[in-house]
This record gives structure tokens, C-alpha cells and sequence, in this order.
């Protein structure tokens, strides 16, 4: 039975995603502002067929990832007070109606 797909062996894989490495941190290097998408977007317009998954994994691998500031959401809010109230606190606080 005929296979459709092309199997490439595990070396010529390994030297393909170092070669994309290379890429990657090249052009990170000058734009360290570049996510996975515009990364993606810089690699085409070079001529490199490249989902952004794959730039994603890469670029996750290498360490490398936008330089912006967090989203609001993301930032470190002051922490809440303490609203537990310890066992000795409220002993004397209880108060019986007899």
C-alpha cells in the first residue's frame, strides 16, 4: 500500500528546526517586540512557508517571547486583607441572648 506523505528522518527534522532557530533569533534580535504572529508574518514576507504554531513551539524553546508590558489583567494587584478571624478573636466576640 502506498503512503501519500513524505517521511523525513529525525536528523534532517532536527537541522530544518535549527535552521528556523537561526531565523527566529535573527530577526528577534532586531525586532524583540515581534510575537509569534508577526514573527510569522516576517518569515513569509522572506520567503518562508511557516505556520505559527510551529514559530510558537520554536520561539517558546528558544526562550524567546515579546517584550511588552502585561496586559492589565495580568498585573500584580495589592494583595486582599486577611478577613479570617482566629479562634481566640472570637471566643470574646460571641455574644448569648439567655
Amino acid at each position: 500500500m502506498k503512503t501519500t506523505g513524505k517521511r523525513y528522518s529525525a536528523d534532517f527534522k532536527a537541522k530544518v528546526a535549527l535552521a528556523l532557530m537561526r531565523m527566529i533569533d535573527a530577526a528577534f534580535l532586531d525586532m524583540l517586540c515581534y510575537g509569534s504572529r508577526q514573527m510569522v508574518r516576517h518569515l513569509r514576507r522572506q520567503g518562508v512557508n511557516i505556520g505559527r504554531r510551529r514559530v510558537r513551539r520554536l520561539m517558546t524553546k528558544m526562550g524567546a517571547g515579546a517584550d511588552l508590558p502585561a496586559a492589565a489583567n495580568e498585573r500584580s494587584a495589592p494583595a486582599a486583607p486577611d478577613l479570617s478571624v482566629s479562634a481566640s478573636a472570637s471566643a470574646g466576640m460571641i455574644e448569648t441572648w439567655d
